[in-house]
């Protein structure tokens, strides 16, 4: 490895083929990184820099905010902008490149591309795609990713269905968008909280289920929450759940709003434009009207100046702005005849101790000690989305039937109001590949506290119902996986580019890549061949609330595997694996063939039911370290070995099963003396 760093302009600076270490400190100059896995650094002195990647995966950091010409190798090319910069990025044949904007997230950022075949990940609404001497003659889609082609050459953008891309070539410039199943996230939010404003229906699960079922494909809303559950669970990366099953993108220039670039609208919503503030200011009379909706303010003579700002923001820019952005983010009406109310008043108060800056509802609070407000800001310090937030709120109520409003749950109210500007913040990425506090939030039962967690929870389940949007909407309990063959729940059917089953008993099928269950699901396997079945996706299929597993069926080799729940998994003829998985305390029930049981330390409190003699539990990460001596058990009906971690592994019979540790050895327990012996 070589570690250089280059100081004179207009130069060169050239890497191994190992993995080197090259910074630049100059202008005008040229980089050629080698074959190795290289990193490069452009400084902070430096501008106008040229960087060639080599065939391995390079990383180069760009610390300026002048111009960075990065021209691709085979290798996977990562690009860290940590400011704003103009970046210029050519993809060769082979190539793959990424974009993370640290902190450069309104970089000027163009593609070129010519010859072969290419890939580009992270890309961004605003930049420009640019086919060298080419013409764009075809576009299509694999999953979420876009292709895009151009005689023989194909560039494929990752997770980039459904938005908005600018692409040069030699016929022009042209802007086209891709909607997820045909539909856009907006006109999937239009058809959820429609059917909220027209429904009378008073119980908020009861009407959820049907708006649900309005806008998707889902049966209600608690199977959406656990689809969106399991799919973080399964994918257990915060980055790609969020991109890839919600369409968040928290590193770029985009605030995530709904009718913004991220969710698939043709223009990128920044913390600047989000609520246009064009014109002089002015400050209004005691009340004022907009699109209908009639807004009370304190006198001016009552107001201190920062009070009197957010006043005459709120009139002269704020107010027509926010009710726009609604009007067009969900179709709810302030100028609507059928409203429970057409006036609000805006007050003021002071609490350092409360962290919110405003509340919404039948009228809009603003907490001044939250509030810093410098008269050439006209984002208010971000007031305005905080306002768009609230005013959200405020439509809410003046639309929604007022007991269903009171009912509704939290989540769904916080996560449809941080919809209408957006919310990607850090609280979203730090709890996305958190499934357990997401599954608190999301709750249809209880009513959890209201915290970051819960309006980031809310956020993003709210952003995954409408990126799920599809043509299965007025789904029924009858025809809901209905395949059109007048079957039942548990039809294969196809859905977003998966085979699917759906229901509470299902029949495992070697076709399907899905599994969604209702209630306590269980997947019965019917085989004659080799079976392995992972719940916890590790077989490369999705079990979405899958509990039982039962492989009483199956009559050859079986591979029977648990998830995160507490499962009941039972064996079959042939020779049974069986694992309960990570986490919950399982049950393991032996079949009649042979019977191979595996237990690790922090498994839970397993139970085996019907084993046979010779039956080996595999205690495969468990030394005698980690035996709890002091819960030992053993009598004619059961055999209980606890662990140091509260987990224990029981046998419940009198079957002559075989314990083997770590190293191999195995042992039998000796029910007559209370020992054991080796096996």
């Amino acid at each position: 490895m070589a570690e250089i760093n280059n100081w004179d302009d207009h130069s060169s600076l050239n890497g191994t083929d190992d993995a080197d270490v090259l910074g630049n400190v100059s202008s005008g100059s040229t980089i050629y990184a080698g074959a190795g896995d290289d990193s490069i650094t452009n400084y902070l002195e430096s501008s106008d820099t040229t960087v060639f990647t080599g065939a391995g995966n390079d990383t180069v950091d760009q610390w300026n905010g002048t111009a960075l010409n990065v021209v691709a190798g085979e290798g996977g090319t990562l690009i860290r902008l940590f400011e704003d910069n103009t970046l210029n990025v050519t993809l060769n044949g082979g190539a793959s490149a990424r974009l993370d904007r640290t902190y450069g997230a309104g970089s000027d950022i163009t593609y070129h591309f010519g010859e072969g075949s290419a890939t580009l990940e992270n890309y961004s609404g605003g930049e420009m795609i640019k086919l060298e001497n080419r013409v764009l003659d075809g576009v299509s889609t694999d999953g979420n990713d876009l292709i895009l082609r151009a005689g023989d050459s194909r560039l494929t953008l990752k997770n980039m269905r459904g938005r908005a891309i600018t692409i040069s070539d030699l016929l022009g410039t042209s802007t086209q968008i891709y909607a997820p199943n045909n539909r856009t996230p907006v006109e999937t939010m239009k058809r959820f909280v429609a059917y909220l404003d027209d429904t009378s229906k008073t119980d908020a699960e009861d009407a959820l289920k049907y708006a649900v079922r309005e806008c998707s494909g889902f049966y209600d809303m608690q199977d959406a929450i656990d689809c969106f559950i399991a799919d973080c669970r399964n994918i257990n990366d915060a980055e790609r759940f969020l991109v890839e099953k919600c369409g968040i993108i928290l590193d770029n220039n985009d605030t995530g709003a709904l009718t913004g670039w991220d969710a698939g609208g043709m223009t990128v919503k920044t913390d600047a434009s989000i609520v246009p503030a064009d014109g002089d200011a002015d400050y209004p009379s005691s009340t004022f009207t907009r699109h209908r909706f009639t807004f009370t303010v304190p006198s001016r003579y009552f107001l201190n100046t920062q009070e009197r700002l957010v006043v005459q923001a709120f009139y002269s820019w704020w107010a027509d702005s926010i009710i726009d952005l609604i009007e067009d983010s969900y179709e709810l009406k302030f100028s609507s005849s059928d409203l429970n109310f057409n006036k609000a008043p805006i007050s003021f108060y002071y609490d350092s101790s409360d962290a919110a800056a405003a509340y919404g509802g039948y009228g809009i609070d603003i907490n001044m000690s939250q509030v810093s407000f410098e008269e050439s800001d006209r984002t208010g310090g971000g007031l305005d989305k905080t306002l768009a937030h609230e005013m959200t709120h405020v439509i809410q109520y003046a639309s929604f039937n007022e007991e269903l409003i009171e009912d509704l749950p939290h989540f769904m109210i916080e996560g449809m109001a941080d919809l209408t500007a957006g919310r990607d913040n850090w609280t979203v990425g730090e709890i996305a590949d958190d499934p357990d506090t997401l599954a608190y939030y999301l709750t249809l039962d209880y009513t959890p506290s209201y915290t970051q967690d819960l309006y980031s929870a809310g956020y993003m389940f709210m952003r995954y119902l409408t990126w799920h949007g599809s043509e299965e909407s007025g789904a029924t309990d009858e025809n809901l996986f209905d395949d059109g063959s007048g079957g039942n729940a548990n039809d294969v059917i196809n859905r977003d580019g998966q085979n699917l089953k759906y229901g509470a008993q299902m029949t495992y099928d070697r076709s399907v890549d899905r599994y969604i269950g209702i209630g306590e699901a269980a997947l019965s396997v019917d085989d004659d061949e080799h079976v392995e079945v992972w719940l916890n996706g590790w077989d490369g299929k999705t079990y979405d609330n899958i509990k039982n597993l039962d492989g009483g069926s199956a009559r050859n080799e079986a591979i029977l595997a648990g998830n995160n729940q507490s499962n009941e998994i039972r064996g079959g003829s042939g020779t049974n694996l069986m694992w309960g998985g990570d986490l919950g305390d399982d049950t393991l029930i032996g079949g009649e063939g042979g019977n191979t049981y595996f237990y690790l330390y922090t498994n839970g409190a397993d139970v085996i039911e019907n084993a046979r003699d010779d039956d080996l539990i595999n205690l495969l990460n468990i030394g005698l370290e980690e035996i709890n001596f002091g819960d030992i058990q053993m009598d004619g009906g059961s055999i209980k070995i606890g662990m140091n971690d509260g987990g224990s592994i029981k046998v419940n019979g009198a079957a002559d099963v075989i314990f083997q540790l770590n190293n191999g050895v195995g042992f039998k327990a000796d029910r007559s003396t209370g020992g054991w012996r080796l096996s």
